[in-house]
């Protein structure tokens, strides 16, 4: 059964002519930076998403990781399960551990030994189980001889690569004990897809999926998304914490700005879902949270309630009705002050990086590393 990989760097132009020629499409659903670590979202799978529902293509996902502990791994996986579940995904959920920058510049996670990287790969097909889905481990076949222990990994679903003389066509498959999937060209071509594609042969068994029937769409009145967020503050002196007051999108901010630092996130949507993750000073990026309670600390806020956070990502999951009523996606608007400055920064869009519809650059997510978060705003758009 033929598979294709989909990312942001592929262009479909004919879903119908896909769905005729191939079985199942792995898109990827986000990835984790080069060099700080954030995971960012690939800007075109929720479209490819709707686009495989819509076709009646069956698909699952893959991350491209960048994770140097476990503790990220399980972060990745987390955010893997919860993009594939939201969008409706029937296949598997990858993990690629590869170095995808394609350059010989080191990268985050370029120094993990075998070990390491061996480790990083099976938390998060663990943490991917944990959830009750099927996870996979995708690598070229030296990766999988060399980079890391296959006998420890081979349990999960293995989609290995090897081109040989990549014209397009299979030649020799992977020398491994078991392969689920052969990544066997990275210039395939696919009717409906422009250019080259990446090809696979899928050993495992892909269910079937019917076209979506579109759903009555909402009457216009159900197309507004308020916010509704919450901040817990810690006393420079005192060292007590307390939650403030709910706030709801831009009539005011959730914080005690230039009197108290931020300890703590939460936030939640009218309809739909909102992603929350902070930064924690000194300790990295905690897991995406998608909760609204104090009394959870697992998924209902952001933080530990004990170190200032000095930078945060939102993001928002548009429900599927939502979506065909107003033709788009709706994102998360927010912005942040820090501890000595009253100014709130430039606006940031979900988790998104480059320039903003207002003009200005975004990085992802609102902070600044080394500087306690003292005030938030939130809305959506």
């Amino acid at each position: 059964m033929r598979v294709i990989d989909l990312s942001k760097y592929n262009t479909v132009t004919d879903w119908s002519a896909v769905a005729q020629n191939v079985s199942g499409v792995i898109i990827r659903c986000g990835y984790r930076g080069y060099v700080v670590g954030v995971i960012s979202e690939d800007n075109k799978f929720r479209m490819y998403a709707e686009q495989c529902k819509a076709a009646g293509v069956p698909f699952g996902v893959y991350f491209m990781s960048q994770a140097i502990t476990e503790d990220e791994a399980r972060e990745e996986a987390d955010y893997a399960v919860s993009m594939a579940t939201a969008y409706g995904a029937t296949l598997p959920i990858f993990i690629d551990s590869e170095d995808g920058d394609g350059t010989a510049r080191e990268v985050r996670a370029d120094g993990l030994s075998q070990d390491q990287r061996t480790a990083v790969v099976r938390t998060f097909c663990k943490q991917v189980r944990s959830h009750g889905l099927q996870a996979g481990v995708y690598a070229s076949e030296s990766w999988f001889k060399t980079r890391l222990h296959y006998e420890m990994i081979k349990g999960n679903l293995i989609w290995a690569a090897k081109y040989g003389v990549n014209d397009g066509t299979a030649h020799d498959q992977p020398a491994l004990e078991k392969v689920d999937m052969w990544q066997y060209s990275s210039r395939g071509t696919v009717p409906g897809v422009a250019g080259s594609v990446d090809v696979n042969e899928c050993y495992f068994e892909l269910p079937s999926v019917a076209p979506v029937q579109q759903p009555e769409v909402l009457p216009a009145t159900n197309t507004s998304v308020d916010a509704f967020y919450r901040v817990a503050v810690k006393d420079k002196a005192t060292g007590k914490v307390s939650w403030l007051p709910e706030v709801k999108n831009l009539e005011d901010y959730a914080g005690l700005n230039e009197k108290k630092i931020i300890v703590g996130i939460m936030a939640k949507a009218s309809q739909g879902q909102i992603r929350v993750q902070a930064h924690v000073r000194g300790k990295g990026w905690y897991s995406v949270v998608t909760g609204y309670d104090v009394n959870d600390r697992k998924n209902g806020f952001a933080g530990d309630l004990v170190n200032e956070i000095d930078a945060v990502m939102m993001y928002y999951v548009t429900p599927d009705a939502l979506h065909r009523a107003i033709g788009g996606y709706k994102k998360a608007k927010y912005s942040v002050s820090v501890d000595k400055n009253s100014n709130f920064y430039s606006w940031q869009y979900d988790n998104e990086t480059g320039i903003s519809p207002d003009g200005k650059k975004q990085d992802g997510y609102a902070g600044t590393y080394g500087k306690p978060i003292d005030g938030v705003y939130l809305c959506f758009v």
